[in-house]
């Protein structure tokens, strides 16, 4: 493996040092007249730059030997070495690594501006380099110096440089020192925003807070504050990096307006809405304006049939019960029957919600129904006044049958 073996015994000669030029020179090792249990081969050690030898004690112990590998010059009390050698305490031996450090990747980093000014990105590029190394074996007898290739990274640039170079671009707000720092402690290739600029804020449209529920089961009583409208406003100029301004979107932000309608009244404030009367609140939205109204609504708990009568009503009607045979409901509002419908009619200016089955009945929602059923009660009156009618002359006709069966 090494090409020969140095081996000393009791009474062989010291050992020698071999130059480049092949001379030698002898050198007597003290023997402290062991015995042969107390024999110990001797070992050299790498202590930094140098070789710290020991030599060895009793007779016949193995003198440590030094290998010179490829990339490492070995300089034995001045003298260079390129062959092996035996080590003793007499020399002085220095090693030094041949190659030095090479540069895989320079260091490198740059600030980018966003087109619109508003943020600074870093790009970082950390240094790499590489060198060779002495491996340290510890403690051998036989030391073949040999390298190893060991890659490092340098060091970030300080934090300092990369605030100058923003000062450098003209940017004076929004630099996040914290976000400099965190990745500059990063060994690696990174990119982040480290300065960021004041968008400008939108206008806010207005808008409506509803404080109760708009729908059939909805029932408010007077006093109970039914809306709110929050208005719009108007944006906000930010700044970029560099310090101008930015000014917000140029369109106009939407108005709301809140108006009353039946059965409500606004707030002295004209911010909110109020009920003034018992009912379902219903809403109309147009040209902005939102109108909030209040609906009648007629409850009928329990089952609704022609000995009841009919129902007109002026609002939303409510039936907990069924609707028997031969009934008629008309509003203007919306219809919400539990119950089963049966043979009726219903006439919804709103919407009709029937929870039950619907058999044989004719069923009318929407405007015209409300239309219609204005005339509802007009013509049941011209119905029974016709009936009254259709009464009174079979009964005239009754009386005068006589003269008109009597023969000519």
């Amino acid at each position: 493996m090494l090409g020969f073996l140095f081996r000393w015994r009791r009474k062989q000669e010291a050992p020698g040092l071999q130059n480049q030029s092949g001379s030698s020179r002898a050198t007597q090792p003290e023997w402290l007249g062991s015995s042969p249990a107390s024999r110990q081969d001797g070992y050299v050690e790498l202590v930094g730059s140098q070789l710290r030898v020991v030599e060895p004690t009793g007779p016949g112990g193995d003198w440590p030997l030094v290998v010179p590998g490829p990339g490492v010059t070995v300089r034995c009390n001045g003298v260079v070495m390129t062959a092996p050698f035996v080590a003793t305490k007499a020399h002085r031996i220095e090693v030094e690594v041949e190659t030095g450090e090479q540069e895989l990747r320079p260091r490198h980093f740059r600030v980018e501006l966003a087109s619109d000014r508003m943020t600074a990105e870093l790009w970082l590029e950390s240094a790499e380099t590489q060198r060779e190394v002495l491996v340290n074996p510890g403690k051998v007898r036989v030391l073949e110096l040999k390298t190893q290739t060991v890659r490092e990274t340098r060091p970030n640039p300080p934090v300092e440089a990369i605030l100058s170079e923003l000062e450098r671009l003209g940017v004076t707000e929004g630099i996040d020192r914290a976000a400099v720092e965190s990745l500059l402690s990063q060994p690696v290739e990174t990119r982040g925003i480290i300065a960021r600029g004041t968008p400008p804020t939108p206008p806010r449209d207005a808008r409506v807070e509803w404080m109760v529920e708009t729908g059939h089961a909805t029932i408010v009583k007077p006093g109970t504050l039914l809306a709110k409208v929050f208005p719009s406003e108007p944006g906000k100029p930010g700044r970029d990096l560099t310090g101008n301004i930015v000014p917000p979107p140029a369109a106009p932000p939407v108005s709301i307006t809140l108006a009353a309608g039946e059965g409500t009244t606004l707030t002295p404030d004209r911010t909110g809405i109020v009920a003034i009367t018992e009912g379902r609140p219903a809403i109309e939205e147009q040209d902005g304006t939102i109108r909030v109204k209040i609906i009648p609504v007629l409850v009928h708990r329990d089952d609704l049939s022609a000995n009841t009568g009919t129902i007109f009503f002026h609002g939303d009607v409510h039936v907990l019960g069924h609707v028997m045979e031969g009934t008629h409901i008309a509003c203007d509002g919306d219809i919400w029957i539990e119950g089963n419908v049966e043979r009726s009619l219903i006439h919804a200016g709103g919407r009709a919600t029937l929870k039950g089955r619907v058999i044989r009945s004719r069923i009318r929602v929407g405007k015209p129904a409300a239309q219609t059923s204005g005339l509802l009660p007009k013509l049941i009156g011209l119905r029974d006044l016709l009936s009254q009618l259709e009464t009174a002359s079979v009964q005239v006709l009754h009386c005068f049958r006589p003269r008109y069966l009597s023969p000519r």
